[in-house]
């Protein structure tokens, strides 16, 4: 499959989820799936992005369903995927789901890293697991700090 056979197929796609027709969304995305690193790419961008279309639609389940198919190589994507899975658990109560999620992202990826650090503080304070909340959160100051230190 080419560049262009994949990008059509992800246009196909957003279609079908604005006319609601997700299963079918889905299946098509499935194609693009290839060992090409480009196409893989593209599908990781696709199923984050069906998972953003799901969530306006207030279809938790298949959000998450789709962030959870970013492929881990994507590191990026999936880092994000990662983090916005675990906000919409939290946004739904679901503390320990999203501390699950939330854990999940890379270091590597500090700026969703970071941001996952963040939210995991929020919800351990929230928790009254108020140790835990501060070795969270500090973590956050100490990439700061490195990151000074580095540059």
């Amino acid at each position: 499959m080419d560049l262009l056979t994949a990008i059509n197929i992800f246009n196909d796609a957003i279609e079908l989820c604005k006319n609601k027709e997700y299963i079918e969304a889905k299946n098509l995305l499935l194609k693009i799936s290839n060992n090409s690193d480009e196409l893989i790419e593209i599908y990781a961008k696709a199923q984050k992005q069906l998972g953003l279309a799901y969530s306006q639609l207030s279809e938790t389940n298949l959000e998450i369903e789709a962030y959870q198919r970013v492929p881990f190589n994507c590191i990026a994507e999936y880092s994000e995927a990662q983090f916005l899975s675990g906000i919409t658990y939290s946004s739904m109560n679901e503390n320990e789901l999203a501390l699950e999620y939330l854990k999940k992202v890379p270091k590597s990826v500090e700026s969703f890293y970071m941001r996952s650090q963040y939210h995991m503080g929020i919800i351990y304070r929230s928790q009254n697991k108020y140790d835990l909340a501060i070795d969270t959160l500090q973590n956050i100051s100490k990439i700061f700090m490195l990151n000074l230190n580095i540059y």
